[in-house]
């Protein structure tokens, strides 16, 4: 799957959750990052909003920066994340 069809993938995942966010995707240092955030720019996701985003870009096998494993219980950004995507 390529770095633009993951991206479609999981806007659509996130929408289907019933989260109303904006997904882009960039590069930057060689890597393919996947950008999700909320449509307004003072959105905050809820906890639980948060977990089923994280949920869903670990089951996509995204990773955070330099390849770190997403934590679920981890609340630490309730306004954007940045996941790293490796084509395989």
């Amino acid at each position: 799957m390529t770095h633009r069809e993951m991206t479609k993938h999981i806007r659509t995942r996130i929408a289907k959750a019933g989260i109303k966010v904006r997904v882009r995707l960039y590069e930057s240092c060689g890597d393919n990052y996947i950008q999700v955030f909320g449509v307004t720019p003072d959105a905050q996701f809820s906890e639980a909003e948060q977990r089923e985003i994280r949920i869903i870009a670990q089951v996509n096998r995204l990773t955070l920066a330099q390849g770190m494993p997403i934590d679920l219980e981890r609340m630490t950004n309730s306004t954007r994340f940045d996941f790293v995507y490796s084509e395989r």
